[in-house]
């Protein structure tokens, strides 16, 4: 007996390691901001102080490009103004009235991190840098970065321009749908060839470790020393200013599965990229995607109250799709469906009937309304109501025999009226002949 005791001791000392290994502590992350989120979803695998407010370095470059993107041509030609080879910091040295292509300016902002370049291409766009900025802003709280403000759009320090973890997240994940800005943030070196103001080319390297362009950088990770390139990694931005310290966006892939970290002001010896693989592991480690139910999938049909046979089929609305730790039981997954009481026509097509949960462990994971498939008017209800009155036999075919037995029953009915009637009309003629 005191044997088995000391073995489910040893067994629950056990299960307790596995299930510290399956959670990541704040304390574990060096940065003072940090975030995962899966890239399809949006959803947050986890955060630390996610909402702080930071100063974002060049990742701010990232908002820059995509602008560029949505809004330009890679083949347009770009005179460099007049103030782009007077901006201070990492640069490819521009010189003014040079002529350079939008994407050659897009990889030197994404991959050498000039800040001349993301200067000149925001000119470009909006004739000032304060105009490009009011454009930033905008188009950061269309994807819901609503705690930023941008004043210049390449991360020079200023005390109002800023950021958070979140809002860095929300801006990448938008990024990333863009295929170029996708193919351009994972390249690792770049040349930009001479031009008329300059006989030598500029040799681009991308300044993000984890793409391997200086493959001599190691790490300590996980009581290892190992390289810091990680071939998962497929972008997508560094930073750094003395203000923010040390930086970094990433995106990684395996399968179908992309994460999205966020790392701000993670300094010591690559605690950066410590940090950041340490998140990005994380999630493909614990972290698995599932689809509960896509929109416009059938979930119940039911029956119109007082309708007769009319029936209303009932869909999905959204697609609900999350990630779920590994440990889950998918099969213990509760599906529950509540429908309004007393549906009644007329019904629009995609009226809201109801709603469709599911839930682990008495707990809601994911919830959508369910809408109605197509609508039904007032007139089906007539057009039911008219068909209801005609009884069909076992052939589908007008049951002639059930209205023959009507018709004999109404009419004995009829003879048996008359006949009490006349009993009676002939019995009060007889007594008023008596009187």
């Amino acid at each position: 007996m005191k044997k088995l005791i000391i073995f489910l001791c040893i067994m629950l000392l056990v299960l307790q390691n596995f299930a510290v290994a399956e959670t990541l502590d704040s304390g574990q992350i060096v940065g003072e901001s940090a975030i995962l989120i899966d890239e399809l979803t949006g959803q947050v695998l986890f955060e630390k102080d996610p909402d702080k407010k930071m100063y974002p370095a060049s990742t701010t470059k990232i908002l820059t490009a995509l602008i560029i993107l949505e809004n330009h041509a890679l083949d347009e030609v770009v005179t460099i103004d007049d103030k782009s080879p007077f901006i201070d910091g990492k640069r490819i040295y521009v010189i003014k009235d040079e002529k350079l292509t939008v994407e050659q300016l897009l990889y030197a902002t994404l991959v050498e991190s000039a800040n001349d370049a993301a200067y000149a291409l925001a000119v470009y766009h909006s004739g000032s840098v304060e105009a490009f900025c009011e454009v930033m802003n905008q188009r950061a709280k269309q994807v819901g970065a609503v705690n930023s403000n941008f004043t210049n759009p390449n991360g020079l320090h200023d005390n109002d321009h800023y950021s958070t973890a979140r809002d860095l997240a929300l801006i990448a994940q938008n990024a990333m749908q863009n295929e170029t800005l996708r193919q351009m943030v994972q390249t690792k070196s770049y040349t930009i060839p001479e031009t008329e103001k300059q006989d030598e080319r500029n040799y681009l390297r991308n300044t993000n470790a984890f793409l391997g362009a200086k493959s001599n950088n190691k790490m300590n990770y996980k009581g290892e020393r190992i390289s810091i390139e990680y071939d998962i990694v497929d972008g997508i931005k560094t930073g750094y200013t003395p203000e923010a310290g040390n930086c970094l966006v990433s995106s990684a892939k395996i399968g179908n599965q992309r994460f999205i970290s966020v790392v701000l002001r993670s300094n010591g010896d690559n605690s950066l990229y410590v940090d950041s693989r340490t998140l990005l592991d994380y999630g493909f480690e614990n972290f698995v995607r599932h689809t509960f139910v896509s929109d416009g999938a059938f979930i119940q049909t039911v029956q119109l109250e007082g309708a007769g046979n009319i029936t209303v089929n009932l869909v999905a609305q959204d697609n609900l799709t999350m990630m779920l730790n590994k440990t889950i039981d998918l099969s213990q997954i509760e599906r529950l469906v509540y429908i309004d009481s007393d549906i009644k026509a007329p019904i629009a097509e995609n009226q809201i009937l109801g709603k469709v949960t599911y839930n682990y462990n008495n707990i809601e994971l994911a919830s959508t309304p369910i809408i109605s498939e197509y609508a039904v008017s007032g007139d089906s209800l007539l057009a039911e109501s008219e068909f209801s009155l005609i009884k069909k036999d076992e052939n589908d075919a007008v049951d002639m025999g059930y209205y023959m037995g009507i018709l004999f029953k109404l009419l004995i009915s009829f003879i048996i009226y008359r006949a009490i009637i006349t009993t009676y009309n002939l019995r009060k003629r007889k007594k008023r002949l008596q009187l």
